[in-house]
């Protein structure tokens, strides 16, 4: 190409023959990798499969489980809960009081010392 139209080129550039080896080279591993998965394994990939099936079903086992036993304890931890939030709160009284001595105080010995500190 050229600038303004000088020294243009009849030439066309086909990107599709670029786009066609890619998806042919992609179609061809995934043709390799079925040939692998049909191939008949060994005893020993074998095992390994099979572990791997039967942890992936324990474990879906096991969130079951937990699913069922979070199920039935949510009584227990509603009343946990509760107490503990109960607990916070008297905590949150007592401070506020002590505070609100604490002021208190202070005002006085400002009073006492005759500083007045406006807030």
């Amino acid at each position: 190409m050229g600038l303004f139209g000088f020294g243009k080129k009849d030439r066309v550039i086909d990107w599709s023959e670029k786009y066609n080896k890619e998806q042919e080279r992609l179609s061809q591993e995934k043709a390799a990798r079925e040939r692998e998965a049909s191939k008949p394994k060994t005893f020993f990939a074998s095992l390994v499969e099979n572990a791997k099936k039967q942890n992936e079903q324990m474990e879906q086992e096991k969130k079951t489980e937990e699913n069922m036993n979070s199920n039935e304890n949510v009584e227990e931890k509603k009343q946990k809960l509760a107490k503990r939030l109960a607990e916070i709160e008297t905590r949150l009284e007592n401070i506020s009081n002590q505070i609100y001595h604490l002021t208190q105080r202070v005002e006085l010995l400002e009073k006492k010392a005759g500083i007045r500190i406006e807030a």
